[in-house]
C-alpha cells in the first residue's frame, strides 16, 4: 500500500507542475514563462499532462473495466465526459464577463488578442452552436473539448486493453497516417458555414492517452532499464533544446539560412499546426522527458513527500476545477502585468495566482469528501489498483519486480471499487 501511494503522489504532483506550468504560460507578459516547461525542448506542458491522463484513465477505469465489463466503465466515462462539457460551458461564461471588461480598455483588448480571446469581443447568439459543438475560435476553449474527444475515443477502444499490442499498433498507425495525409475530424457545420475541424487533433493527440493507458495496464511491455534507451532520451533532450537555441538565433539575426532538416525541426515550435497536430518531434521530445523521469525516480522521489510538494499534489488531484481556475486568471492576470509592470507586480500575480489555484483544489476536495461522507481514497490515489504500476519504490529507491499479467495490475480491486468507485474521479483531468 505504500508503494501505491508514492506512485499515486508522483503522478500527482506532475500533474499539478503541469497545471502551474499551463497556467504561467497562458498569461501573457508573465516573466515566469522564461523558464517552464517549454523553453527547455520543443514540446510544452499539455504534452505532458495528456500523457499523464492516459495513466489517470487506465486507473480510473482499468478497474472498472476488468471488475464489471465494459459498459459500466464506458458509463463512467460517458458521465465524465458530461461534466467536462458543462465545466468548458462555463468556462465560456466567465471568460465572456472578462472580455465585456477588458474590452473597454486598449490594454484589454491587447490582452485579448494575446490570449486568443478576440472572438469573445463579437459573440452573438448565432454562435452558440459553434460553441455547443466545440466550432468556436477562441483561444483557452480548445483544452477541455480535446479532452472530451480522446475519452470518447477511449470509451470506444476500452475493450482493447485487455489487448495491449494490438491497441498501441492501431494507435501508432492512427497517429501516422494522421500526420502523414493531413487527416482531421471535421465539426458541424453550423448556419450553413463551412465545418472546420477541431483545433487539437484528437487521430494525432490519442497516442499519448493510449500510450499512457497500456504502460499501467501491461506491466510486460514498459521498456526495461537499458543504457542505450538513457543515451538516446538525453540525445533526444539536447536535440529539442537545440532546436530551442537555434530558433533564439534565428530571431535575432544570428544565423542566417539553415537546412531543411532544422528548419522541419524548428517547426515544431514555430508553426502552430505543429502544435495542433502533434509534431513527431514533440512526441519524441515528451517521450524522452518521461523516460528520464521514469529512470532518475529514485533520485527525486522522496520530494512527494516533502511539505513544499503537497499543494501541488492537491492540485494534481483536482485537476478539472484547478485548471478552470487557472484559465480564468491569465487573462486578468495579463491585464494585470500589462498595467503594473514591474517585479513586485509579477511576484504578487504568481504567488495569489497560486493561491487561488491551491484554495479552488481544497474547496473541490472537500466538497467531494463531503458528498461521499469519507475521505478522498479507494481505487484512486491510495487504492489497490495502483500497486502494481509502480517499478520502483519511489521513496526508498528499491527496485520492485512488475507482474507482467495485466489482469494483476487490477488484481484484488474488486472490493474497493464496489465500495468506492466513485473516487476513480481523482484521476481524471
Amino acid at each position: 500500500m505504500a508503494v501505491a501511494t508514492a506512485r499515486n503522489a508522483y503522478i500527482d504532483f506532475f500533474r499539478g507542475l503541469a497545471l502551474w506550468w499551463i497556467f504561467i504560460d497562458h498569461t501573457p507578459g508573465n516573466w515566469l514563462s522564461k523558464a517552464t516547461f517549454s523553453r527547455f525542448g520543443v514540446c510544452d506542458a499539455f504534452e505532458l499532462f495528456v500523457l499523464l491522463a492516459g495513466f489517470s484513465a487506465s486507473y480510473a477505469y482499468g478497474p472498472v473495466l476488468f471488475q464489471r465489463g465494459w459498459r459500466a466503465a464506458a458509463g463512467k466515462i460517458l458521465r465524465r465526459c458530461g461534466t467536462i462539457y458543462l465545466a468548458n460551458l462555463a468556462l465560456f461564461a466567465f471568460l465572456c464577463v472578462e472580455a465585456a471588461f477588458l474590452v473597454r480598455s486598449p490594454v484589454g483588448q491587447s490582452v485579448l488578442g494575446l490570449t486568443g480571446l478576440d472572438p469573445l469581443k463579437t459573440f452573438s447568439a448565432s454562435e452558440i452552436g459553434t460553441l455547443l459543438t466545440f466550432n468556436y475560435p477562441a483561444g483557452l476553449l480548445n483544452i477541455l473539448p480535446l479532452y472530451i474527444l480522446l475519452f470518447l475515443g477511449f470509451a470506444a477502444v476500452l475493450p482493447l486493453l485487455r489487448f495491449p499490442r494490438t491497441l498501441l499498433a492501431l494507435s501508432i498507425g492512427l497517429y501516422a497516417t494522421t500526420y502523414l495525409l493531413g487527416l482531421h475530424i471535421p465539426g458541424m457545420p453550423i448556419g450553413g458555414e463551412t465545418a472546420k475541424p477541431f483545433y487539437f487533433n484528437p487521430l494525432a493527440w490519442q497516442i499519448l492517452l493510449v500510450t499512457g493507458a497500456i504502460l499501467v495496464t501491461e506491466p510486460a511491455m514498459r521498456p526495461k532499464p537499458d543504457p542505450v534507451l538513457d543515451t538516446a532520451a538525453v540525445a533526444v533532450l539536447l536535440v529539442a533544446f537545440g532546436v530551442q537555441i537555434s530558433i533564439y538565433l534565428s530571431r535575432h539575426g544570428y544565423i542566417g539560412g539553415t537546412s531543411p532538416v532544422l528548419i522541419w525541426m524548428q517547426g515544431a515550435v514555430t508553426i502552430e499546426s505543429a502544435k495542433i497536430g502533434l509534431h513527431p518531434l514533440r512526441l519524441v521530445n515528451i517521450f524522452a522527458w518521461a523516460w528520464l523521469a521514469y529512470r532518475l525516480a529514485p533520485l527525486y522521489g522522496s520530494w512527494v513527500g516533502r511539505p513544499w510538494a503537497r499543494p501541488l499534489i492537491l492540485c494534481g488531484r483536482q485537476s478539472l476545477p484547478v485548471f478552470c481556475a487557472g484559465t480564468v486568471l491569465a487573462p486578468l492576470g495579463g491585464f494585470w502585468l500589462a498595467t503594473l509592470p514591474g517585479p513586485a507586480s509579477q511576484a504578487a500575480y504568481n504567488l495569489i495566482g497560486a493561491a487561488i489555484m491551491v484554495s479552488v483544489a481544497a474547496l473541490a476536495a472537500a466538497r467531494r469528501s463531503r458528498r461521499r461522507g469519507h475521505p478522498d481514497q479507494g481505487c484512486g490515489p491510495q487504492g489497490a489498483a495502483c500497486s502494481s504500476f509502480t517499478s520502483c519504490d519511489i521513496t526508498s529507491g528499491r527496485n520492485l519486480e512488475a507482474n507482467p499479467s495485466t489482469k494483476s495490475t487490477f488484481a484484488n480491486t474488486a472490493a474497493q471499487c464496489a465500495r468506492r468507485s466513485a473516487s476513480s474521479s481523482n484521476f481524471h483531468i
